[in-house]
């Protein structure tokens, strides 16, 4: 059964849930009409009554509203999930038939009460938030109750899981690092950026790199948007099949947007910091090239990676807006390696920024997808468009480290394991053209107010930083 017949078997049956709302649910449970079935429970009946599922009840403890939910899959039963002081609790019971996969609708609903809760018939909602927003006065009172309050920063969680952030809270509360913004571009703007890069994609080509020896080739085909020659986006992939573009005026238009979200956010958050660092650029940030990444199928995708940091320096910022079908956008802590995965649902024209430390502590990815995974687009059907606008960091376009070795290009990198954790580092860059140079050197920002050095031999002369828990955690073991 495809998407299409599900989401008919669906509104079928759901005839006042409309379309999306069904949509997001079949997305949310894997392509699952059953899962989807076990959350709504029975469809509406003679008397314009709504019966949600029978869920038993175990121990009573803090509760998601669905503002502040999440959902765990890959979950056992009787498992407990764990935000900050948040907790979700799953209870093995006779009608949970969802295969160890805990919804934030069901967690939602997981209360002291042992009885199936019961709906009036309510007219046309527009989102899932609108389901759970028509709850009785007496459990939005109790949700109330038990509300935590949003925290600046969240430990992060070892899980081994996936959790999907459905709203722009949930996505802000979770991940302090992302900003997310919906409908981003007026409409007449996203159109044209759309038949743009249309009559473009002929002129996005896969990447080639080597890894052990062999090379590869990127799943997605990218091109860079720049007016400016003295950028070169990534040494690695700069090839005679791998050049740049004039920006368009679409581009252009959209740029202008950009950064002016950009750096409203950045003033918002950095400010009154004190404690940033004076390498790290937070205010007057200027995308000057984009690299535009296209994804012709769902079967087209992008590895888990972090970005390289060889031109946009040290705790960069980085601005996503998206086209197109509506493809998970995936996060996870680089270190551990068990840590929590979290997915975040990106649909057509969303901006999407990963503020400072994000590309030094997360890894992020776009993974493929079943067809009953994708919410097509009107216009580009199942392919996707993305636009990323950097900055080039000022001091690495005046100048470029080379290894003492081979002379090549270096590439600069953070350390996220191990005893050197949080330093930044030079590599050679001949490994990724399938050359062999264990070129090695630190980096130095520390003097950004006068004349960079950028490398150095001497370790207590590199740049490192550090966030807040592993800061904790080398103080805990010295």
């Amino acid at each position: 059964m495809d998407t299409e017949q599900k989401l008919k078997t669906l509104t079928d049956l759901y005839r006042e849930c409309e379309y999306d709302v069904l949509l997001e649910l079949l997305v949310s449970c894997d392509g699952s009409v059953e899962k989807v079935k076990s959350i709504l429970g029975s469809p509406v009946q003679e008397g314009g009554k709504y019966e949600l599922g029978s869920v038993k009840h175990g121990v009573r403890s803090r509760y998601f509203p669905m503002k502040n939910t999440v959902r765990v899959t890959g979950a056992k039963t009787s498992n407990t999930t764990e935000i900050g002081n948040l907790k979700a609790r799953e209870t093995n019971t006779k009608n949970h038939t969802t295969s160890g996969t805990v919804s934030s609708v069901q967690a939602y609903f997981q209360k002291a009460t042992p009885k199936p809760t019961t709906l009036h018939k309510r007219p046309n909602p527009t989102s899932i938030s609108s389901i759970i927003q028509s709850r009785t006065k007496r459990e939005v009172d109790y949700l109330e109750e038990i509300r935590e309050p949003p925290r600046k920063a969240l430990k992060p969680l070892s899980t081994g899981k996936t959790i999907t952030l459905y709203s722009k809270e949930q996505v802000e509360e979770i991940l302090p690092n992302i900003r997310i913004f919906s409908n981003f571009l007026p409409q007449d703007l996203s159109e044209q950026v759309v038949d743009l890069l249309q009559s473009q994609r002929m002129l996005f080509r896969a990447k080639e790199f080597y890894i052990a020896g062999r090379l590869c080739t990127s799943s997605q085909n990218s091109l860079v948007y720049t007016d400016n020659d003295d950028i070169d986006y990534d040494p690695v992939y700069s090839t005679k099949n791998f050049k740049s573009v004039k920006v368009a005026p679409a581009i252009r238009r959209s740029q202008a947007y950009v950064n002016e979200k950009v750096n409203k956010v950045l003033k918002e958050i950095y400010a009154d910091d004190e404690n940033a660092p004076d390498y790290m650029i937070k205010e007057n940030w200027t995308s000057n090239f984009c690299v535009a990444n296209y994804y012709p199928n769902n079967k087209s995708h992008l590895d888990m990676h972090t970005d390289k940091l060889t031109n946009i320096g040290p705790l960069p910022t980085i601005a996503s807006l998206t086209f197109g079908a509506t493809r998970l956008f995936r996060l996870k802590r680089s270190n551990p390696s068990t840590s929590t995965i979290y997915q975040i649902p990106i649909h057509n024209n969303t901006l999407l920024i990963m503020l400072p430390s994000t590309q030094e502590l997360y890894k992020h990815g776009i993974p493929t997808l079943s067809d009953s995974l994708i919410k097509k687009d009107k216009v580009l059907g199942t392919a996707r468009f993305n636009l990323t606008f950097r900055m080039a960091y000022p001091e690495l376009q005046k100048q470029h480290v080379l290894c003492d070795k081979c002379k090549r290009r270096m590439i600069l990198r953070r350390l996220y394991k191990g005893e050197d954790i949080g330093y930044y580092i030079w590599m050679c860059m001949s490994s990724f053209k399938g050359h062999s140079c264990n070129g090695f050197k630190y980096a130095n920002f520390s003097r950004r107010d006068g004349v960079l050095r950028l490398s150095t031999m001497h370790k207590n002369e590199a740049t490192r930083w550090l966030d807040e828990y592993e800061r904790k955690d080398i103080n805990a073991s010295t």
